[in-house]
Parts: C-alpha cells; sequence; structure tokens
C-alpha cells in the first residue's frame, strides 16, 4: 500500500514541482485553462476540468492558500509559459491528477494481489505499480485535466469486467455501464 500511495505522490512531484509540463502554454491559470478546454475536442470533456474547477474554487476560497496564490518560488517558471499563471491552480491540476495516480496504483496493488490474477511476489507487484507510477507520470508532460482521471476509470472498468466475467450479476454489470459513461465524461477513452 505504502508504494502505491508514496511513488505517485513522489513521481507527480517531480514532474509537476521539479520540471514543469510544458508542452502547453497558456493553461496555468483557471481563466485560461478554461478557455482552452471548453473548445475544440476538449469541450466534450467536461469530467476532468470540472474537477479541477471545484477543486481550485473550494481551495481559493481558503484564507490560508491565498498565500500560495500571492508568492510562490514556482510562480515566476509558470508565468514564462503563462503571463496569467497562478501558483494554487496549478497546485490544484496537480493535487487532482496526483489523486487519481494514487487511486490507479493502488487499484493496480489491488488487482495484482487479487484472485483475478497470477500469483506474484510481492517485489514484482511493487515493480508493476512502480513503472506504472513512472509512466503516468511521464505522461504529465502535457498539463491535462483527464489523462490521469482516465487511467484510473479504465482500471476500475477493467476491475469490474474481471469480477463480472467471475461471477456475471446485474449489479455488476450497471457498475460497469456507469464507469463506462462516467469514464466517456472525462475522455472519449473507455469507448
Amino acid at each position: 500500500l505504502l508504494v502505491g500511495l508514496a511513488a505517485p505522490f513522489i513521481f507527480q512531484y517531480i514532474v509537476y514541482y521539479r520540471f514543469t509540463p510544458n508542452y502547453m502554454a497558456n493553461v496555468f491559470s483557471q481563466a485560461s485553462f478554461n478557455a482552452w478546454y471548453e473548445h475544440s475536442i476538449f469541450k466534450y470533456r467536461v469530467l476532468g476540468r470540472w474537477l479541477v474547477n471545484a477543486v481550485y474554487n473550494k481551495a481559493a476560497a481558503i484564507p490560508i492558500l491565498q498565500q500560495v496564490k500571492l508568492g510562490s518560488f514556482y510562480h515566476a517558471r509558470l508565468t514564462a509559459l503563462d503571463a496569467t499563471a497562478d501558483p494554487l491552480f496549478y497546485g490544484c491540476v496537480c493535487g487532482v491528477n496526483t489523486f487519481f495516480a494514487m487511486c490507479t496504483c493502488v487499484l493496480l496493488l489491488w488487482l495484482l494481489q487479487s484472485r483475478f490474477t497470477v500469483p506474484l511476489s510481492k517485489s514484482v507487484q511493487n515493480m508493476m505499480v512502480l513503472c506504472t507510477s513512472m509512466f503516468i507520470a511521464i505522461t504529465q508532460f502535457v498539463f491535462t485535466p483527464y489523462d490521469v482521471l482516465a487511467f484510473f476509470l479504465v482500471l476500475l472498468t477493467a476491475v469490474l469486467m474481471l469480477a463480472y466475467v467471475s461471477k456475471p450479476r446485474v449489479g455488476l454489470m450497471i457498475l460497469i455501464v456507469i464507469t463506462i459513461v462516467i469514464g466517456a465524461m472525462n475522455r472519449e477513452t473507455p469507448l
């Protein structure tokens, strides 16, 4: 469990705060982020954008977090890519993506220890989770609100499908359909 929580946290921190996901510019404040992600193909990917905005709106209302907005070591690095960059907003995107990276790795760890897979040693399980965590972190060179959430939802759907194949139940099929619909609101990947 420690690997499932610590590895994604550390790798996401490295990607977001030791490097800058700079494949895209002008997406590091709520206004510029929404301006970009509410157009083109992105306008149909609503769930991740909604989650990031909800977390940011809650965080921005907490007085102690206003200090993050006013003076941050990372502010200059972000404003080079977006003149309106907001370190708190950037941190909220990082937080949402880190949360779902951790959820993905914990779910993967559970799957690897479940009856649905062949028995694996703890070291092999940990290595698989570490590699998955690194893969997820590497994909964050593009600043998006939906990729990491998509990884989690795809894995969750796979786990539910394995459970359904193992023991078909209507409730599991309903959960699979709900997960796919939620996934489709996030990104077209689950379709």
